[in-house]
């Protein structure tokens, strides 16, 4: 029996011989100690990472009646029931993701702020107010007397109207400077418990007087006034108003200024709690008081820009802005602390939570703790109520009665680190490593371990697994070569389960069922039906990657991650069907004595799942609880923060009520059902769950929710609901609350004339029927008639309507029906292809969203248009869904469909038009380039062949010839649409004539090139002017002689062309360069930005141009008005 010390110190010594006598290593100790340290009055807890926003940016949180925060952020409007995060965007109707404020009303409305209009937002749709669409606010105040105010501060919007707003059913009202606002940049509105009204601008503070704002802070403190931060009334009317310079307090007396610290900048929330920005801008929850600040925290935070602050029902604070999204309420105080390095590691099956230090193992046993030697890192149970425990160096055994203790690490030391199961025989089988590092697996037989030898080529890296029908189950990894394995291992021997196919780095894990098998990891979760012998995929949602699988009960509790696609949350599998929760769940934990599951959550959140639904416990902090149990007594032991903790039942139980708006309701009219709890000494922001039944049939799961709508299945009669309540240490009201009520068969009302029309009925119905049998037989021959006549025109309105749609479908221009409003009605095919959207995506756009043409600032004159029936024609620009764009021309008109006027836009893709305009302008450009230039340089060489011309027949033939060579490359040019001209071919039509009578005189060669436009025609006129001077004087005026002709490219795109002649006679260098040679040098030189040598060799002349002259290269300008260079 294991011996439990007293915890008074007289007890203590008189029991220490007895402990010293015992030869084995068990212990006692009693209960572990609770810390001294007090909690923190108030703790900060953060949801930045759980709310799962695109866009980290909350600019302002408001409350629901039922309590519940809802968030106006960058990317749409979000809510938190406690559990879970919701998210509304574009799909519920809101005209922006960018929602920049929203406010509840007294009457239970939600409003909601856009940067592009205001609207209400009802049953998860956004239905905007016509007169305020376009309208960008700050915030949006209801007054004391139902009034609307709304800020607008005119952000992201310049040049739309700013100033403050007032809304009344009677009027809408503009106030702006011209009605003493020092500024129409207006921030907030405020009303105090006294109806004294003031608004907040970026110029100052103002309060309401005779419909004028006038300034109420002091004359002699101007230098303090900035722009106003935030303003809130404390708990005995004090009004405290912020501004980026001072703090001013109004009292009875009047306002006076504060001294406190610059640019701290502090949110205020109701009651002057505030989030307030220091030194080196950490914030610090904080209350004003008489005195100043009081601290109302001992840690700060480093979060973004401070935005907005707000106290809820709850009494808690939440504090929004760019990077912040924090809960500020007080610390929790049932939780118990224990200065002791241990953590749970397991629960036995009488209940009895077992904990693990450093060296040693603690079982709970009534109000002391029993001592082993040894620490473990995981446990378990066989037949005997043996604990078996795994750790780093083998196997430790427990026995039940606590007096023996045995390390089988003299066995089992070559295993190394080895993971345990307890098979439905409980027997213990335990997988580890041998001395060679190949995985083995062993089974104890009572007196020994029996190795289980494993085909190497089977060799299992994770299990095992019990099987409820016998043996363990464990898995060999999926590889590049081969599929993964199950390996079923019982005393008969071993069988193998090829698994399905998955990535070879998703390792699965595996759980064994009575009737199938469950693998699970990041692609999800397989069934492997033994029956069948095949695997299914089991659909969990939310999320794909399932990182924690545990048998509860007849059910399988999966958490699931969001990291592979889809939401975070836990999924219960039962009788083959999932149901989800979609909640920021990090881990399976523990578990309690009756199948409870426990999970761990961000912020020190645990959720306790059983057979009744989903449970919150609360611990708090920022981390996640590494490990919770819950023991026979109902006490919670967690380890949370390096810190072993506990939460005892605190012997109250929550005491339940619930109302109706009335306990008679007319047959087929809702019933609206409030639920309510409370309990001693808790506190009253905690969450509470409910359970109902209706006349006495099952419970439903404990839900969150404190209200619930009853709509159909209620029949005529008495009834009676039950309601429980469960707070958050699992104490459930044994006397349920209890509601009687009534439904009564919808009344009919007698009035005196219903006699007198009953008969007046009657006497119509006989007369009906007399004229009915006179008139049978003329029915009849009629009928056959009419009936054909009818399918007849049914079935041409269906052709009809048939040839129409098909002509929609496949017309080559979108059509868009819509209203004046630009909401779009119906879309062609090619409206949705032309602009990357899927039909059900255009319905719910608007015409502003895709079409610049519908810009608020253009819009209204289409709609003043349509309205007068006038066909509407603009040019614009239309946005695909990928963000790219393409001209358009619209033609709209109005057509009449059964009475509501719609607009039918005919949209033309102009991209292509517009892209033949331009080219016909450029083109029109170019042929105006190219005249200019042609005349330009047919006047250079008609000046230049006359300067050098000796007669006029030498001038005549020169100058044809060099105009027959600018025809030519005119030509090559023309052919390539003015693109470039081929080096080959202008060889061709060039040089090549110059040696007709023999083709051998020329050999030209080179790799294939494209000249530039702009340079083949100096370069062709260059070449005519080689040929013509090889003709006359050179290689080509001998019947021998002949030209070699070769070019290249270089890395760097500079064309190199070597003009060589071969001729007996000598060649000799002229006295001075003749008209050609200058005519090459220019159109090289100067048109071509190039460099031309001439070499007068014994052989012949050799000449070597290279030039910049390629399609593509680029070339410094030339003037055109400076001529051709010569």
């Amino acid at each position: 029996m294991p011996v439990l010390l007293p915890t008074n110190p007289t007890s203590l010594a008189s029991s220490l011989l007895a402990v010293c006598l015992l030869a084995s290593a068990v212990d006692a100790a009693a209960p572990p100690p609770a810390s001294a340290s007090s909690p923190a009055p108030w703790e900060m807890r953060s949801f930045l990472d759980d709310a799962g926003l695109a866009d980290n940016f909350i600019f302002q949180v408001a409350f629901g009646p039922e309590g519940h925060p809802w968030f106006a952020t960058a990317d749409g409007l979000h809510r938190y029931d406690g559990l879970r995060w919701q998210r509304f965007g574009l799909e519920s109707g809101l005209p922006s993701l960018l929602v920049r404020c929203l406010m509840w009303t007294n009457a239970g409305e939600l409003w909601v702020g856009t940067d592009a209009g205001i609207g209400r937002f009802s049953a998860e749709r956004f239905s905007p107010r016509p007169d305020l669409i376009g309208v960008n606010p700050r915030r949006i105040v209801e007054g004391g007397d139902g009034t609307i105010w709304v800020c607008v501060d005119g952000w992201l919007t310049p040049g739309r109207r700013r100033g403050l707003l007032e809304l009344r059913p009677e009027r809408t009202r503009w106030h702006g400077i011209e009605d003493g606002l020092p500024d129409e940049y207006v921030s907030d509105f405020f009303e105090d418990s006294r109806g004294r009204q003031f608004a907040l601008t970026i110029e100052g503070l103002v309060q309401r007087h005779d419909d004028r704002w006038i300034d109420p802070l002091p004359q002699d403190d101007a230098d303090a006034r900035g722009y106003l931060w935030s303003m809130a009334e404390t708990g005995d009317g004090v009004l405290l108003a912020a501004t980026s310079n001072a703090i001013f307090v109004r009292r009875e007396h009047g306002w006076h200024r504060e001294p406190w610290q610059s640019n701290a900048k502090p949110s205020f929330a109701s009651g002057g709690v505030a989030l307030r920005r220091g030194a080196h801008d950490e914030k610090r929850l904080e209350r004003w008081t008489s005195d100043g600040f009081e601290p109302l925290t001992d840690f700060a935070v480093h979060p973004g820009l401070i935005e907005h602050a707000a106290r809820a029902p709850d009494g808690s604070v939440w504090c929004v802005g760019h990077n912040l999204l924090l809960r500020c309420a007080e610390a929790e105080p049932r939780w118990q602390v224990h200065d002791v390095p241990m953590r749970p590691v397991g629960l036995d099956a009488a209940g009895r939570v077992w904990l693990s230090g450093a060296a040693e193992t603690w079982r709970r046993d009534g109000d002391g703790w029993t001592v082993f030697s040894g620490a473990v890192d995981t446990i378990d149970f066989d037949r005997e109520g043996t604990a078996w425990g795994s750790c780093a160096d083998g196997v430790r055994r427990f026995r039940p009665d606590g007096s023996t203790f045995t390390d089988d690490r003299s066995t089992l030391g070559q295993f190394g680190q080895l993971t345990l199961a307890v098979d439905a025989h409980r027997g213990v089988w335990c997988l580890g490593r041998d001395e060679s590092g190949t995985p083995t697996l062993a089974r104890w037989t009572g007196d020994e371990w029996q190795i289980r030898p494993i085909d190497p080529s089977t060799s299992c890296e994770r299990g095992p697994v019990a099987d409820p029908n016998g043996g363990v189950w464990t898995i060999v990894p999926p590889t590049s070569e081969q599929p993964g394995r199950a390996v079923h291992v019982t005393d008969a021997g071993e069988r193998t389960l090829d698994l399905p196919p998955s990535p070879a780095s998703a390792v699965p894990r595996l759980l064994a069922r009575d009737d199938a098998l469950l693998i699970y990891g990041m692609f999800g979760v397989r069934r492997f039906d033994h029956a069948a012998g095949t695997w299914s995929e089991v659909h969990v949602q939310p999320g794909r990657s399932v990182v924690v699988g545990v048998p509860s009960g007849d059910s399988v509790w999966f958490a699931t991650s969001g990291l592979a696609g889809g939401q975070s949350g836990l999924a219960r599998w039962h009788d083959g069907h999932i149901t989800s929760f979609p909640l920021s769940t990090r881990a399976h934990v523990g578990r309690g004595p009756d199948h409870q599951l426990i999970f761990s959550c961000r912020n020190g959140l645990l959720i306790r799942v059983d057979e009744d639904g989903i449970s919150p416990v609360t611990i708090g902090g920022t981390d996640p609880a590494e490990a919770a149990y819950e023991d026979a007594t109902g006490t919670l032991w967690a380890y949370h923060g390096g810190t072993l903790v506990s939460l005892s039942p605190d012997g109250n139980a929550p005491e339940t009520s619930v109302t109706a708006e009335s306990s008679r309701l007319t047959e087929g009219a809702p019933l609206v059902l409030q639920f309510a709890a409370s309990e001693p000494n808790r506190p009253s922001g905690d969450d509470y769950g409910f359970s109902w039944r209706l006349d006495g049939g099952p419970w439903s799961p404990f839900r969150l929710s404190t209200q619930i709508t009853l709509e159909e299945g209620l029949s005529t009669g008495d009834h009676r609901i039950d309601v429980r309540a469960r707070d958050g240490g699992m104490a459930v009201d044994r006397t349920p609350a209890t509601l009687t009520f009534t439904v009564i068969p919808v009344p009919i009302q007698m009035r005196w004339w219903f006699w007198p029309a009953t008969a007046a009925t009657l006497i119509l119905l006989v007369s009906l029927g007399a004229i009915a049998v006179v008139s049978r037989h003329r029915i009849r021959r009629y009928a056959g008639g009419l009936e054909a006549e009818v399918d007849r025109r049914v079935t041409d309105l269906r052709e009809s309507e048939a040839r129409f749609r098909r002509l929609v479908e496949h017309a080559q221009d979108a059509i868009f029906l819509h209203d004046f409003e630009g909401n779009i009605v119906d879309v062609n095919h090619h409206a949705c292809a032309s602009l990357g959207y899927e039909r059900r995506e255009l319905l719910a756009l608007n015409l502003e969203s895709i079409d610049t043409s519908w810009s608020p600032a253009r819009a209204g004159q289409h709609r003043a248009a349509l309205r007068r029936g006038e066909p509407v024609r603009v040019e614009s620009t239309q946005f695909r869904r990928d963000g790219g764009s393409f001209p358009v021309e619209s033609h709209v008109g109005v057509i009449d469909t059964g009475g509501t006027p719609l607009a039918l836009s005919l949209v033309r893709d102009m991209t292509s038009h517009k892209a033949n305009e331009r080219r016909r302008r450029l083109i029109m450009n170019e042929l105006d380039h190219r005249v200019k230039n042609n005349l330009t340089a047919v006047l250079a060489l008609f000046q230049g062949t006359l300067s050098g011309a000796t007669d006029l027949g030498v001038f005549r033939s020169r100058f044809e010839g060099r105009i027959h060579a600018l025809a030519r490359m005119h030509e090559l040019l023309a052919q390539a649409s003015w693109e470039g001209a081929c080096l080959s071919e202008a060889m061709r039509l060039i040089v090549r004539p110059f040696a007709s009578d023999d083709e051998r005189r020329l050999d030209a060669d080179g790799p294939a090139c494209t000249l530039d436009a702009a340079a083949a025609v100096p370069f062709g006129l260059a070449l005519h002017e080689l040929a013509t001077n090889a003709a006359k004087h050179g290689a080509l005026a001998h019947a021998t002689g002949r030209v070699v002709l070769r070019w290249r490219i270089t890395e760097t795109g500079v064309l190199q062309l070597t003009w060589r002649e071969h001729c007996e006679q000598p060649c000799e260098p002229p006295a001075e360069e003749g008209c050609g040679i200058r005519l090459i040098r220019g159109l090289i030189e100067h048109e071509l930005s190039g460099r031309v040598e001439f070499d007068f060799e014994r052989g012949g002349l050799v000449v070597r141009v290279e030039a910049l002259a390629l399609e593509g290269a680029a070339r410094p300008a030339v003037d055109p008005s400076a001529g051709v260079g010569v």
